[in-house]
C-alpha cells in the first residue's frame, strides 16, 4: 500500500530521507516542469553532453568562418578555441556549463591596431556573431557588410550559431534527461 503523506513538510522529509539511503527508485517518481520523469543524471552524463554542446558549437562557428573569408583582418583560431566546459555540483545538484573565456572572445576593434590609445569599443564575439550588430555612428565603414553590419540576409538578425547548436543538442540522445538552458550573459562592463 503506497504512503500517506499529510503536509509539503512530510514530503520533503520522506524524499530527502529516501535519497540518503540511495533509493534511486525516487528520481522516476519525481517529475521536472515539462511533467517528464526525472533519471539520475551523472555527472559523466554531464560531461559527455557538455562535451558534445562544446563541439555543436565549435561546427556551427566553423561554418559562419567557411561562409566568408575577412578581408580587413586575420583570423587567430582563438575564438573556437574559446569554447570551454566546467562540469561542477552546485547546492548538491551536478551541473555543465559550456561558455566562452573572456581571452578568445573579447576583442579590441582592429581599427586600434597599431594605436597607443584604444579609440574604439572592444567587442564580445559570441553575442556579434550570434546575434549580428549595427553601427549607429556616421562613420566611414558604417555601411560596409561585416564591419559595420553583419546580418544573415533573410533575417535582422546574425549567425544564429547558439540556437543552432542547442537545436541540434536538443535531438540529440546524449541530452535525455539534461535540461538546457541558455544564458546570455554578455559582459558589456567590459566595453
Amino acid at each position: 500500500m503506497p504512503k500517506q503523506i499529510s503536509s509539503i513538510s512530510e514530503l520533503v522529509k520522506d524524499i530527502q530521507r529516501r535519497v540518503d539511503s540511495g533509493d534511486k527508485s525516487i528520481m522516476k517518481e519525481l517529475k521536472n516542469s515539462k511533467g517528464q520523469t526525472l533519471e539520475q543524471v551523472t555527472k559523466e552524463d554531464l560531461g559527455r553532453a557538455g562535451a558534445a554542446l562544446k563541439q555543436f558549437l565549435r561546427n556551427w562557428i566553423q561554418a559562419y568562418f567557411n561562409s566568408r573569408q575577412p578581408k580587413w583582418y586575420e583570423r587567430t583560431g582563438a575564438f573556437i578555441d574559446s569554447v570551454k566546459v566546467k562540469v561542477f555540483s552546485e547546492r548538491g545538484i551536478s551541473k555543465a556549463v559550456v561558455y566562452f573565456e573572456d581571452s578568445g572572445s573579447i576583442r579590441n576593434s582592429f581599427l586600434d591596431k597599431g594605436k597607443k590609445k584604444r579609440t574604439q569599443r572592444r567587442g564580445y564575439l559570441p553575442a556579434l556573431l550570434n546575434d549580428g550588430w549595427i553601427v549607429k555612428k556616421d562613420v566611414w565603414f558604417r555601411d560596409v557588410e561585416f564591419l559595420g553590419y553583419y546580418k544573415r540576409q533573410d533575417s535582422h538578425e546574425g549567425f544564429g550559431f547558439m540556437e543552432l547548436a542547442f537545436a541540434q543538442a536538443k535531438r540529440d540522445p546524449r541530452f535525455k534527461n539534461i535540461e538546457i538552458e541558455m544564458e546570455k550573459n554578455v559582459p558589456w562592463d567590459l566595453l
